[in-house]
């Protein structure tokens, strides 16, 4: 085997010393002899448009400025020019080039080396790309409907439709006789393959048999049409484009429920919903949802799982974010093959080399997908929901009842003037390394940790962080919601339950940590575990105090959100006093541990899965001298203040439910809401979804597509060759959607109907139905795929007998 690597001044000098001498000293013409050189073989890779931190070879400037590895050319000296040393493959570090079809013959190589010696000359004019531009491509020229072709003869009289036309007239040009047309009960067969996948009944069979009505056949395909099984077949094909799967990949292959979008799909292709509404709910249905104020709202959030078909990696060792990030990847793959035909996922690491994608644009793109969370979301059956729907009512009477007391109302406003001042003196911990097995946590914008990965047998969070100060009085432990987490959280399995059944502190003197002698053996750090002397929390139940998770006893119950369905999944807040301020001279390092109950739930110790840790928290410390206070707000609800003084009903239903369990008046009021939730039924089925994520990600191009080398943020954008988004689109999944069925598009129609085409036939009028791109073969057919697309989006009259049209974007 050869070494990897070679010397460029051993191996590397002797290949460019066995180059072809045959033009040394001869003349070479640039446009006769070097253009048409590399517009065949390089600029494919290295031309038209110039790859993020490649090196592009159709202008001289780029080429003498080169990449990487440094100039492609340098004028005069042939040692020097990576171009000369790819091409004999005798660069350290830089491939044989060029990459596909067969190596440079000797002859092109002493081409370019005859070329190189002679100072490399490059008209002004050759500034040009080796291509007609891809802009002139077919696929992005605007969709026309043109008329079907009129027929002589014949083929006039068995014509019965425009495609019919438009397929005996391409038949007349190449000289072809249409096959016979088949009988009756093949005919029938086809028919019902093609709408059900299901073959025709023996009695179905004979009644089309003898059925001689000049409607026969559009009764038979109106029936198969209106059949449950019509929903069955067709969706198939949609879920295959949305990589449907009941589990989630990869080595631990654990089931997921999925399912109710796949039922939602169904039944949208039995209902006919038109294709434009078809994409707007499965790409944005819960931002739909929240415009709309729609009764319907969990089916439109149900529409979302067309996006959260990606695999799912539970994996012990994973790296949250990089998942994460790969999930996006898929996600902008399956839009752009899906719907626009276009393989955009090329673009991720440099820029498209075919297509007129920029590596830019694919990020701006990939911006539409990269701003949400992925909720499981609940799919109650109707006599479910309708006791919810009761529940919920039931509470708010007592809100309400409450709220229309003037006593009440009057200490309501009151208290929320008293808790607009924000406490002073807490400073979010960032930390410096976190474990714990085989879950994974990963740092968030804000310093909180977010869990995911593997929900398997872990109770303990280790939190490493060094602080510079000496004074410290206490810390804060925040359990926080996210869309990520069951039900939001803030535990990360289950209902969102969670159980904190002890907190520690311990320190270690930087200075002796970075002693000469601190990597001994002998070495022992002087460690101080930190004492509180108590705990408060801002709610808790009377069994799950916060008091508990500073007893010293792992076993021993904590503090916890064991309330019922109105405050399980709530953020909360609770702060620790030491008993003396903390910290040495030079800095500490701080080990904070969060343990949850070990083994299992509350009420089966013997369960292995811990369905009681935190799925995300924030760790902050005080040096504050004066009493410790926790705060009844979160940071959510604190923004929420001036809109309830100001008479906002949401926000003041929101805060008054925490003023209720404030107000000591209220205590017996207080227990009547808390047990109106105390029959929250469990719902029968969740799927997966999608919901807006706040604050905004920062999107960045990854320089190589590597997600740990983030470059410029850009924000969500379309490709410039196609058609810019609509006037007042939201940059957003939902004005992605609405771009998508723009009627100027020029690809979504061409696209599905071609689909629906390759189905039907086997074979489409473009064959690759995910590759509309400029390396695709042209449409057999262009008109017909035009005229198709037309009708689609705009349906003509179907019959000259009634004024009633198509729905839009409707087959």
């Amino acid at each position: 085997m050869k070494p990897r690597f070679l010397s460029l001044s051993a191996a590397g000098c002797l290949g460019l010393a066995a180059l072809p001498l045959c033009l040394k000293g001869a003349a070479v013409d640039f446009a006769k002899d070097i253009q048409p050189l590399l517009a065949d073989r390089c600029f494919s890779c290295h031309g038209e448009k110039k790859q993020e931190s490649g090196l592009r070879l159709d202008r001289k400037a780029d080429a003498l400025k080169g990449g990487d590895h440094g100039p492609a050319v340098v004028p005069g000296k042939t040692a020097e020019s990576v171009l000369l040393q790819a091409v004999a493959g005798t660069h350290a570090d830089v491939a044989k080039m060029p990459k596909r079809g067969e190596p440079l013959t000797d002859t092109q190589i002493g081409m370019l080396r005859g070329w190189i010696e002679q100072g490399a000359p490059w008209p002004a004019q050759a500034e040009t790309t080796s291509a007609k531009s891809t802009t002139a491509h077919w696929a992005f020229q605007p969709v026309k409907r043109p008329e079907p072709p009129k027929l002589g003869g014949k083929h006039r009289r068995q014509a019965r439709n425009p495609i019919d036309q438009f397929v005996f007239h391409r038949l007349e040009q190449e000289k072809l006789l249409p096959t016979a047309e088949a009988d009756r009960i093949t005919l029938l067969r086809r028919v019902s393959l093609d709408l059900t996948g299901l073959p025709p009944t023996p009695a179905e069979v004979d009644a089309f048999a003898a059925d001689r009505s000049a409607d026969a056949y559009t009764k038979v395909v109106e029936r198969l049409l209106d059949s449950p099984h019509y929903g069955e077949k067709w969706a198939r094909h949609w879920l295959d484009a949305a990589r449907y799967a009941d589990s989630n990949g990869f080595e631990k292959d654990r089931t997921r429920s999925i399912w109710p979008w796949r039922d939602w799909v169904i039944h949208a292709f039995n209902a006919d919903k038109p294709f434009d509404r078809f994409t707007i709910e499965q790409l944005a249905g819960d931002l739909v949802a929240k415009a709309e104020s729609s009764p319907a709202a969990t089916d439109l959030r149900v529409a979302t799982g067309f996006l959260r078909n990606s695999m799912v990696n539970m994996e012990g060792g994973i790296e949250p974010e990089k998942f994460r990030v790969e999930t996006i990847i898929d996600r902008v793959d399956a839009v752009g093959r899906t719907w626009l035909g276009l393989t955009i996922g090329c673009a991720q690491c440099h820029s498209h080399k075919y297509d007129p994608v920029s590596q830019k644009e694919y990020y701006q793109f990939y911006d539409f997908l990269n701003q949400d969370v992925e909720p499981k979301l609940d799919v109650p059956a109707a006599e479910t929901q309708a006791k919810r729907d009761a529940i919920a009512a039931a509470a708010k009477s007592v809100e309400d009842r409450l709220l229309a007391d003037s006593a009440v109302g009057e200490r309501f406003g009151n208290w929320l003037k008293s808790v607009t001042a924000v406490p002073v003196g807490w400073q979010p911990i960032d930390a410096k390394e976190w474990h714990s097995t085989p879950m994974k946590f990963e740092k968030q914008e804000d310093l909180s940790l977010l869990g995911g990965g593997d929900v398997y047998n872990s109770s303990i969070i280790r939190i490493w962080v060094d602080l510079p100060e000496t004074n410290v009085t206490g810390f804060r432990l925040e359990a926080l919601n996210h869309g990520n987490l069951p039900h939001n959280g803030p535990g990360l399995d289950g209902n969102g339950d969670w159980l904190v059944s002890e907190f520690g502190v311990e320190l270690t003197p930087l200075k002796e940590l970075a002693a000469p002698n601190a990597g001994a053996t002998n070495f022992t750090a002087t460690t101080n575990r930190v004492k509180f002397i108590r705990a408060v929390a801002d709610a808790e139940p009377a069994s799950l105090t916060a008091g508990m998770m500073i007893d010293g006893v792992v076993t021993n119950g904590g503090w916890g959100a064991a309330f019922t369905k109105g405050r399980r999944n709530q953020e909360r807040r609770a702060v620790f006093l030491a008993e003396q301020p903390v910290g040495f001279e030079g800095g500490s390092r701080l080990l904070i541990t969060v343990n949850s109950k070990p083994g299992g739930g509350l009420n089966n110790s013997s369960d292995k899965v811990s369905s009681f840790v935190l799925g995300r928290l924030r760790l902050s410390f005080t040096t504050n001298s004066g009493a410790l206070t926790v705060d009844p707000l979160s940071e959510r609800q604190r923004g929420l203040l001036a809109a309830a003084q100001a008479g906002d009903a949401p926000a003041r239903q929101e805060l008054f439910r925490v003023f209720l369990f404030q107000d000591p008046a209220l205590t017996a009021a207080a227990k009547e809401w808390d047990d109106a939730w105390k029959d929250w039924p469990a719902a029968e089925n969740t799927t997966l979804a999608l919901a807006l994520r706040e604050p905004r990600r920062d999107t960045k191009i990854f320089k190589r597509g590597d997600w740990q080398k983030p470059t410029t943020s850009v924000t969500a954008g379309v490709p410039a060759i196609l058609n810019p988004l609509p006037n007042g689109a939201p940059r957003n999944r939902l004005g992605l959607a609405q771009w998508l069925v723009s009627r100027e598009n020029p690809l979504t129609a061409r696209v599905i109907v071609n689909r629906v085409w390759t189905h039907y036939f086997g074979t489409g009028l473009v064959v690759t139905p995910e590759d509309f791109g400029v390396r695709s073969d042209p449409p057999s057919h262009p008109e017909l795929l035009d005229w198709l697309a037309s009708e689609f989006m705009e349906p003509q009259l179907r019959d000259p007998g009634t004024k009633a049209k198509a729905p839009a974007w409707s087959l």
